[in-house]
């Protein structure tokens, strides 16, 4: 079963729509990290903790809207999104939607005043797990199903192991070659780039265990 959701959570980074996704979701990401940049220049503590609060609250938004529209894709149920039935969800349960954001954007939270939040994508995919695990208890309450939403310390441990290596990966091959590029480069371009291209691949991290998780969330609502 683990390497089966492995295998099919890898596969679907050849949809379009993920990484159209994914790239939206990197832009939205580094916006809100801008304005808690802000509110820690200002020096003062509940500036800080409320800039930080606001900033996971849009960006819990974001991600469940992302995983929820991306749902029949990550599940394995289709090859395409469904951007209406999110926008119906908000329409038909907008208190219970409210209940869940603001449940995950406090368990958020607490893991970033913890420092989890230094660790690249930790945050996202944690607030993933809880948006993919909501969207699955959707799906299976429509179609008059159950369906278990922890797979085991072993299974959750393995995909974010699998996700962290994927992307230090990733980042190796980037500093390899802009390590070359650097060298035949007298300004600082090429740390800049460095820069930029390695917060883009933590930016994806949350999507491969995400996606890894919702496989296997895929089985169930498929049986």
């Amino acid at each position: 079963m683990f390497w089966m959701s492995v295998t099919d959570g890898l596969r679907v980074f050849g949809h379009w729509q993920i990484w159209a996704c994914a790239l939206a979701l990197i832009t939205i990401t580094f916006m809100l990290k801008m304005l808690v940049g802000l509110s820690v220049m200002a020096e003062k503590w509940w500036l800080t903790s409320l800039g930080l609060l606001i900033s996971l609250i849009f960006e819990t938004f974001a991600i469940f809207a992302i995983v929820a529209a991306l749902a029949p894709i990550l599940f394995h149920l289709a090859n395409w999104t469904q951007w209406q039935w999110v926008w119906d969800v908000f329409a038909a349960q907008p208190w219970q939607t409210m209940k869940f954001i603001a449940s995950a954007t406090l368990f958020a939270f607490v893991f970033a005043v913890f420092g989890v939040g230094h660790i690249p994508g930790a945050l996202s995919s944690i607030i993933g797990f809880f948006s993919a695990a909501h969207v699955a208890v959707l799906y299976a309450s429509s179609a008059e199903k159950e369906v278990a939403l922890f797979p085991g310390f072993v299974l959750m441990a393995g995909y974010l192991l699998l996700g962290v290596v994927c992307i230090f990966a990733a980042i190796i091959v980037i500093n390899l070659v802009l390590v070359a590029a650097k060298r035949s480069s007298e300004t600082d371009e090429a740390g800049i780039l460095q820069t930029l291209l390695a917060s883009v691949a933590a930016g994806i991290l949350p999507f491969v265990s995400i996606a890894m998780y919702c496989a296997w969330l895929g089985f169930q609502l498929r049986s």
